[in-house]
C-alpha cells in the first residue's frame, strides 16, 4: 500500500516537473529593454568629438531607469573606449563609473532614492575633469564647454526619457517634460546615426522609416509626424542640407495611408524618398540610401500588428469594450469621491468655526463676565468684595 502512494507521488512531482515554466534570468522584455539601451549607448558613442559626453547622458539614464549597473558600465567603458582607444579615454569613463556607484551606494545605505538632481550633478562633475584636461592639454576650449554642457543636457533628457520608457512604461501618458526630453533625444539620436555610413548607405535611412512607420501606425499620425520632424532636424544637422526635413515632413504624410494597409504606407514612405532621390541626387542622396529606406519599410511590415498594438497600449474587440467601462467606472468614482471631499471641507470649516469659538469663551472670560453681570449688580456685593479685597472673579 505504501510503495502504491509513494509511486503516485511520484508520478505527481515529474508531471509538475514536466509543466513547470521556464524560469529565465532576464524576462524578454527586460532582455530587450537592455539590448535597446546598449544599442542606444554604443550609437551615441559613435559621434566624433562628443561622443564621451553624450554615451556618459545614456549611461546616467540607464541607472536612473532601473538598469543593472554591472551590464550597464562595461557596455559604457567599451562603448566609448572602443572609439577612441587611448589610456587618456580608459581614466576618464572610468570616473563616472566610480562616481554613480558611490552616489547609489550612498542613498541604499540611506534607504532614499537617488533624486535626479543628484545624478545630473553627478554627471557633470564625472564630465568635468574630461573637460578640463581637453582645454589644458589638448588646447580645444570649445570642445571642452560643449562636452561639459552635453553631458549635463543630455544626461537630464536621458534621464527623465528612459525612466517613462523603461521604468513606468511606454503605454502611460506622457508628461510635457517628458515630451521635451524625448523630442531632443530623438535628434540626438538622428545626429548620431545620420554620421554613420556603411558602402555608401546611411543606415539612419533604414532606423527612420522604421520607426516612423511604428509611430504613425502605433501612436497615431500626429506622433509620427512629430517623429519625422524631430529626425529630419537631427539629420539635417548632420548632412547639413535643410532638405532633409521637408522629406522627413512629406515621408510623415504617408501616414495618411494608414487607414488601408502597412503595405501602403511602407510604399508611401519609399515612394517619398525615390521623388527627392530623383530631384536631389547632387546633395548626395543615392540608391543605397533608397535601399536603406525599403529595408526599413519591409522590417515594419513583417513586424505583427499584434506586436504594434500591444506596444503602444492598443486595444480591440472586447478589451475595448472592458477599457471603456473601466474608464466609465473610474469617472464615476472620481465624482463620488469629489462630492465625499466636498462634504469633509464643510466639516473641516464648520469645527475651524467650533474652535475659534471654543476659544473666544474661555474660563477666565466667563469668570469676569459673571464677576461683573451678576455679583456687580448684587445687593450683597460691598460685604463679598471686602471679604475678598477685590472682585469675586479669582473665587468663580
Amino acid at each position: 500500500m505504501e510503495r502504491a502512494f509513494s509511486l503516485r507521488a511520484e508520478r505527481v512531482r515529474r508531471k509538475r516537473r514536466a509543466h513547470a515554466p521556464r524560469r529565465y534570468l532576464l524576462s524578454p522584455a527586460k532582455a530587450a529593454s537592455y539590448a535597446a539601451g546598449m544599442a542606444a549607448m554604443v550609437l551615441v558613442a559613435s559621434v566624433d568629438g562628443f561622443g564621451g559626453a553624450l554615451a556618459l547622458g545614456m549611461f546616467a539614464g540607464l541607472c536612473y531607469a532601473g538598469q543593472n549597473m554591472l551590464i550597464v558600465a562595461p557596455v559604457y567603458l567599451l562603448s566609448v573606449i572602443a572609439f577612441s582607444p587611448t589610456l587618456f579615454t580608459l581614466l576618464y569613463t572610468v570616473v563616472p563609473v566610480v562616481a554613480f556607484a558611490v552616489v547609489y551606494i550612498i542613498f541604499y545605505r540611506m534607504r532614499k532614492n537617488v533624486s535626479i538632481v543628484w545624478t545630473t550633478v553627478t554627471a557633470l562633475l564625472s564630465e568635468l575633469p574630461h573637460a578640463v584636461l581637453t582645454v589644458v592639454f589638448g588646447g580645444r576650449v570649445t570642445e571642452g564647454v560643449l562636452s561639459f554642457v552635453l553631458a549635463g543636457v543630455f544626461a537630464f533628457c536621458a534621464q527623465t526619457i528612459c525612466y517613462a520608457v523603461l521604468f513606468r512604461g511606454i503605454k502611460t501618458r506622457f508628461t510635457p517634460d517628458e515630451l521635451i526630453a524625448g523630442g531632443i533625444v530623438v535628434i540626438t539620436f538622428a545626429y548620431a546615426a545620420a554620421c554613420i555610413v556603411i558602402e555608401g548607405a546611411r543606415p539612419v535611412f533604414f532606423l527612420f522609416s522604421f520607426f516612423l512607420l511604428l509611430f504613425a501606425h502605433g501612436a497615431g499620425a500626429a506622433s509620427g509626424f512629430a517623429f519625422a520632424v524631430l529626425a529630419g532636424i537631427g539629420c539635417a544637422a548632420a548632412f547639413r542640407a535643410p532638405d532633409v526635413i521637408a522629406f522627413a515632413a512629406l515621408a510623415s504624410a504617408a501616414a495618411a495611408l494608414r487607414p488601408f494597409t502597412k503595405w501602403a504606407t511602407s510604399f508611401g514612405v519609399t515612394g517619398v524618398y525615390a521623388l527627392f532621390w530623383l530631384a536631389a541626387a547632387p546633395a548626395g542622396w543615392g540608391w543605397q540610401d533608397l535601399i536603406a529606406v525599403a529595408l526599413g519599410a519591409l522590417a515594419f511590415v513583417m513586424l505583427p500588428s499584434r506586436a504594434v498594438s500591444g506596444l503602444f497600449g492598443g486595444k480591440r474587440g472586447t478589451a475595448a469594450a472592458v477599457g471603456g467601462i473601466l474608464n466609465r467606472n473610474r469617472s464615476e468614482l472620481s465624482a463620488r469621491l469629489m462630492s465625499v471631499s466636498k462634504v469633509f471641507y464643510d466639516m473641516s470649516g464648520n469645527l475651524r468655526e467650533l474652535e475659534s469659538e471654543v476659544n473666544r469663551y474661555t474660563p477666565e472670560r466667563l469668570a469676569a463676565e459673571v464677576s461683573k453681570n451678576y455679583c456687580g449688580r448684587c445687593p450683597e456685593r460691598e460685604g463679598c468684595f471686602a471679604a475678598l479685597g477685590g472682585s469675586t472673579e479669582g473665587v468663580i
